[in-house]
This record gives structure tokens, C-alpha cells and sequence, in this order.
């Protein structure tokens, strides 16, 4: 005969003993394995076991009939997410029936207490069947745990599925477990009678597509089911988080966009409508055509998430050939022509022909077929890189070390909003880029300036000339007292040693009016050498005469209120660097002088 003795520890120890003798042998059961034994209960269970077995029976009815609700349990320091069971009068009477029945000896873990007995065993059961029945129903509470840190909400929503109840670490859950509480107080915790409402979902099987049904609960659209389920005869999980009929309400919603679908090729089985296949074409077809009809008319569509993942990005890829190069002057960076450059828009991994090129140019709906695969695209990049493309290849010609620099750094597509992808250079580019003089280093003091910089001046001097080099814009923020003028005049001393003192044009230093005659001063004082003119006061020179100045200078120096009066004099004028100090005068872009200093043209800015 068999008996079994439900346990403090939520286990039950199962015996088998002969009729009046002790017990023979003994095993323990979790909680799984009893539910699993009820379903087929032994021709020789004794009044123990037939007890036990009458309660689990009992606990699969209360499960599908709704008399279950969530509750937050915090026990030793962690969070469990539970399904408490609805005591309701029909249910405690069936339960004091079962404990009167159940042999004292069975209760011998409660100290004799069978009414104790079996109120342990039966909300054990019902968590562990309203789990069981939701993870074998596909059914997910609560939307798809999403990258970075969840809410308290979201954990104990997958938690009630979940294998084990224990919920991951979170300092949430002691106010939503207040929260629950009033639900439960205010009598919220009935089940709903809402209805359930159809939605579309895409799924990519392979090389296959299938269009599925699903219905979700209206007052929670996380909630959602396959209509498939119903079909296999899963009556009861719909049963069990609504009190509403799936079936009539499937039927009724399908019925109302059956012609839209047939107009596009797409039929259901009409007496067990759950799934339709689609070739690509039908895909093709549906996204372009149906889906914003179904979507119009309230029906939401789903597609597969491995087309909106980061794997569908657009990606310019380049490769570079060397075309000849350049001589270098010491420690400049030449503009001669040395390489040309192959630009390429790839999705995900796949390279696109031109064929390809010219579909995504020529595609209306936001998804592509690439390689065999399907992807969603952002029109708004869509359009951003074939713009770049558009002017990279109607640009032509061979580019400089400046502009390899910038391209395989990922500048020229950072500034256009897009992500590099691979990049290919030929052995002698590759070995050019690996050079000394591609790197960040410090540089000595020019020859022409009167006194020596300090170490940590010209390591400053070095990053300066790196930048202006590679005409990529830059911040000195170096603390006061530091010398950043003198690092800005030794950046521009040492470029005119290098290259002579007519090839490149006039930098514009624009200041404070308080030290227009200070940076002159400073010039004249560190580097003699160079040129300066000061654009400034009454008397001060425009047009023509302005023009004529500057070209024959190195360095002119004006302050921020004349830059923006006169900026249409100084955007006449082809600047090589615009250089602001005190550059917080210009923090806000949207300001009249700011907005005059961007229109002045320069090849750099510091």
C-alpha cells in the first residue's frame, strides 16, 4: 500500500507498506513529482495518498477556474513572486471536507494538525500548477525583459513563470508588494472579463515565413496568446487569465479583415484558423501593402525581432588604394593626392551590389532583403547614406593623408551621422598609417620663438599640430597661468617654418575685447617672425582694404563684438584657422554671435 506524509519543507516523503505492517521503504517527492503522480494515482493508495491526490485535483480546478492572484513574498533576505490561492467559501469547504479525511498520522509533520496540513500543501500546488500551465502555454506575462535594468514590475512578472519563484536582487519590490496588497484589498484581484483583442504576428522560420494569430487581453496588451494554442485544445489557459470567450472573439475580429487579407493572397483556415505561410514575395507584398491597412484599422502587427536588432544597422564600409604618394614636410602632414577611395553600404554583414543599392533608393516600406535575410531600416538613414555616397562619388580624384586620416578614423562618417564598417587598405597605406609621423607626440620649440616651452607645453604644442593637420577641431582647456597662448603661437610659428611663410593663409584669433592688444602684444613678444594685424577700433580697415591686410599677415586679431558686426568683411576672406579664446562666449549656439562666427570659412578651428 502506499502513503504519502506531506512535509514541512514542501516535499512529501512517499512509503509502501503491507496492510497493518510498518512501512517498507520510503522516498521524497518534490512538489512536481506529486502533481506528476496524482495524474495517474496508484490502484493501491492508502488514505494518506487518496487525500493528498484530492487536494491536487483541487488545486488544478482552482487554477482553472481563476481562484489564483500574484502576491510579492520577501523571506531571509529575498523576493519571491508567488500565485496565492483564492480562498473562496466553495474552496474551504472542499478543503476542511479533505482535512477531516486525511489519517492523523499523515499530519505527523504539523504536530497531528491536519486542517494545518492540508492548508501547506494546497498553495504549494497551486503556484506550482499556474506556472507549470503558463510556461507549457508559451504564455509571457509581462514584455520581453529589455537590455540595461528592469523594474521591479517587470522581474516579478517573468518570475511568475518562471522555473523557480526566487526574483533577481532589486530595491523595488517592497513598494510594489505595497501596491499589490491594496490591489488585493480593493478586490482587483477577480479575474477579468475583458475581451481579447487579434493581433498579427510575422515570424521568420528558416527560409520560411509564417503569418501566426495571437490574441491579447485588451486591458493588458503584454498579455498576448497564440491562437494556435486554441486549436490545441488550450481552452484552459485563456480560461484562466480571462473570464472572456477567445474563440467567438478570434472568430468575430478575423472575419472583419478576411477580405483585406485575401485581396493580398493571405487565407486562414477557416475551421482552425491559427497560421498562413508566405513566400517572400507575399512578404514582400504584405509589409508594403497590408500591414499599414491592418494597422490603420487597429490591428497591431508584430515582426520577427531579429530584423530591428543591431545586426540590421546600415554601415559604410571603405577600402583604400594607394594612387602615389606625396612628399611630407617635417612633421606636417602633405595634402598631395595618394590614395583613392571605394565607399560601400552594407547591411548587417552583407555588402550591397548596386542592384541593391538602387532597390533600398527606390523602397518605400522600411525592410529590405539582403542576402537571404530580411532587415528593418530607418528610412532617415536609408536617406543619409546615399547622400553620402552620392557626393563621396561625385567627389573624384585621389585624396590626401589628411583625408585617409579622417576617413579610415571614422570622421568623414561620424560627421555624416553613420557607422564605419570595415575598412581595407592596400600594404603600402596600411604600412604609411603606421608611421612615427601619423602619432601624437611632442614637439620641441620652433626656431623662431624667443623663449623655450616647458615639457608639458610642448606636449600641448604636439596635440595642436596633430589636430590642425588632420583639420579636426579641438579644445585647449588647460588650467590658467599655463601658456595656452603660447602653445597657440608655437603651433602657429612652427607650421610657417615647415611649410614658408606664403602657404597658408591667414589665421582670424578672436578674443575678448579686453586682450585684443594683449594676444598682438604676446605674438610680438614670443614669435617676432610672424605678421600680425589687429582689426579693431574706429579706424579700423573693411572690404577690400580688410582683404588686402589680412593676406599679407599671419595672424589677425579681432575681438567678439567686431567679428559679428563686421562678419560680412570677414567671411569675404579665406581664413586656414578660425581660433576663439575665451571660447565660453560663444557657448550658446543660438545666439547673434555665434551665429556670425560660424558663417566666417576656415580649413580648422581651435
Amino acid at each position: 500500500m502506499l502513503e504519502l506524509i506531506w512535509q514541512q519543507d514542501a516535499t512529501a516523503s512517499l512509503l509502501t507498506r503491507d496492510p497493518g505492517g510498518p512501512p517498507l521503504a520510503a522516498r521524497t517527492l518534490d512538489v512536481r513529482e506529486l502533481i506528476g503522480l496524482a495524474k495517474t494515482p496508484p490502484a493501491d493508495a492508502g488514505a494518506s495518498a487518496t487525500t493528498v491526490f484530492a487536494v491536487v485535483e483541487l488545486a488544478h480546478r482552482s487554477v482553472t477556474e481563476g481562484l489564483v492572484h500574484p502576491y510579492l513574498e520577501h523571506d531571509g533576505g529575498s523576493w519571491h513572486a508567488f500565485w496565492g490561492a483564492t480562498l473562496d467559501e466553495s474552496v474551504q469547504a472542499t478543503l476542511d471536507g479533505i482535512a477531516a479525511a486525511l489519517p492523523e498520522a499523515a499530519a505527523a509533520a504539523f504536530g497531528g494538525d491536519r486542517d494545518a496540513t492540508v492548508r501547506d500543501l494546497y498553495p504549494v500546488l497551486v503556484d506550482q500548477i499556474a506556472r507549470d500551465r503558463l510556461r507549457a502555454g508559451r504564455v509571457q506575462l509581462g514584455a520581453a525583459l529589455r537590455n540595461g535594468r528592469p523594474t521591479a514590475l517587470e522581474l516579478f512578472l517573468d518570475g511568475l513563470s518562471a522555473p523557480e519563484p526566487e526574483l533577481p536582487r532589486h530595491t523595488g519590490y517592497a513598494a510594489l508588494g505595497r501596491r499589490l496588497s491594496r490591489w488585493l484589498d480593493d478586490g482587483l484581484g477577480r479575474r477579468s472579463s475583458a475581451p481579447w483583442k487579434l493581433s498579427l504576428h510575422l515570424d521568420e522560420r528558416g527560409t520560411a515565413f509564417v503569418l501566426e494569430l495571437w490574441l491579447h487581453a485588451e486591458d493588458d496588451p503584454t498579455l498576448g496568446l497564440p491562437a494556435s494554442l486554441l486549436q490545441e485544445g488550450g481552452d484552459e489557459v485563456f480560461g484562466f487569465l480571462r473570464a472572456s470567450d477567445p474563440r467567438r472573439q478570434l472568430a468575430r475580429q478575423l472575419t472583419e479583415i478576411e477580405p483585406l487579407l485575401a485581396e493580398h493572397g493571405i487565407r486562414f483556415d477557416r475551421a482552425e484558423p491559427a497560421e498562413a505561410e508566405l513566400d517572400p514575395a507575399e512578404v514582400q507584398l504584405f509589409l508594403r501593402e497590408a500591414m499599414p491597412l491592418l494597422e490603420a484599422r487597429g490591428v497591431p502587427v508584430l515582426l520577427p525581432g531579429a530584423w530591428l536588432g543591431a545586426a540590421s544597422r546600415l554601415r559604410i564600409n571603405l577600402t583604400a588604394r594607394s594612387g602615389g604618394l606625396g612628399a611630407r614636410a617635417s612633421g606636417l602632414l602633405s595634402t598631395d593626392a595618394l590614395a583613392t577611395f571605394d565607399w560601400r553600404l552594407a547591411v548587417g554583414d552583407v555588402v550591397l551590389s548596386e542592384r541593391e543599392l538602387a532597390d533600398l533608393a527606390a523602397a518605400k516600406e522600411p525592410f529590405i532583403r539582403v542576402g537571404g535575410r530580411w532587415h528593418a531600416l530607418h528610412r532617415s538613414d536609408v536617406e543619409k547614406a546615399l547622400r553620402f555616397l552620392e557626393r563621396r562619388r561625385g567627389a573624384g580624384g585621389p585624396g590626401s593623408i589628411v583625408e585617409l586620416i579622417r576617413a579610415v578614423s571614422g570622421l568623414e562618417t561620424d560627421e555624416a551621422g553613420l557607422e564605419l564598417g570595415e575598412v581595407s587598405l592596400d600594404p603600402r597605406l596600411s604600412d604609411l598609417l603606421q608611421a612615427g609621423d601619423r602619432r601624437f607626440r611632442p614637439l620641441p620649440t620652433p626656431a623662431a620663438m624667443r623663449f623655450a616651452l616647458f615639457p608639458f607645453q610642448e606636449r600641448g604644442h604636439g596635440w595642436l599640430r596633430m589636430l590642425g593637420d588632420l583639420r579636426v577641431g579641438g579644445i585647449l582647456a588647460d588650467d590658467m597661468g599655463l601658456g595656452k597662448t603660447v602653445q597657440a603661437i608655437a603651433m602657429l610659428a612652427s607650421e610657417r617654418e615647415e611649410l614658408g611663410p606664403d602657404v597658408l593663409g591667414p589665421t582670424l584669433v578672436v578674443c575678448p575685447m579686453s586682450v585684443v592688444k594683449q594676444w598682438a602684444a604676446e605674438i610680438v613678444r614670443f614669435a617676432p617672425s610672424l605678421r600680425v594685424h589687429v582689426h579693431h577700433g574706429s579706424l579700423r580697415l573693411a572690404g577690400a582694404a580688410l582683404a588686402e591686410a589680412a593676406v599679407g599677415s599671419d595672424v589677425v586679431v579681432t575681438s567678439y563684438d567686431t567679428a559679428t558686426r563686421d562678419v560680412d568683411f570677414l567671411a569675404a576672406i579665406d581664413w586656414d584657422r578660425l581660433l576663439l579664446d575665451e571660447a565660453q562666449d560663444v557657448k550658446n549656439p543660438n545666439t547673434k554671435r555665434a551665429r556670425a562666427l560660424r558663417r566666417l570659412p576656415a580649413r580648422r578651428r581651435l
